[in-house]
């Protein structure tokens, strides 16, 4: 939950600040990595012992209420997100430089952009799910 998706305020991509990676998304740390957490969260719950990101979400979608709720979606988001991530690092190799998980928001087509932010909002929902599944088991 440490790990919030990139979206801010008005739905606005939230980028680097500075450094060499200024005004890029971080596609690995803060689009992909919330959705591996929740997955390994989820299989840790029902002591799932599948592995991938994909098969613990599909594992799960019959004994876990909000991965039943949301798993084809998160599944969804997954894809897209990593079918991102890998179509961007294509590219760099193509063009001889050396790949990262960098992408430039602006350069995405609008439907990138908005199933990208579709993406995101559904992680933040599912996270907002989970620190209130969690709070309520502590009090």
């Amino acid at each position: 939950m440490r790990n919030p998706p990139p979206l801010g305020f008005l739905h606005r991509f939230v980028v680097e600040k500075d450094g060499e990676h200024k005004d890029r998304l971080n596609l690995k740390l803060k689009a992909i990595a919330p959705i591996v957490d929740l997955a390994r969260l989820f299989a840790l719950e029902k002591g799932s012992p599948e592995t991938g990101t994909l098969d613990r979400l599909r594992a799960l979608r019959r004994t876990h209420s909000i991965v039943g709720s949301y798993g084809e979606e998160l599944e969804q988001a997954f894809e897209f997100l990593m079918a991102l991530r890998l179509h961007h690092q294509h590219a760099q190799v193509a063009a001889g430089r050396e790949p990262d998980n960098f992408v430039d928001p602006e350069t995405l087509s609008a439907l990138e952009q908005k199933t990208a932010r579709e993406a995101f909002s559904l992680v933040a929902r599912l996270q907002n799910l989970v620190i209130e599944r969690y709070r309520a088991s502590i009090l």
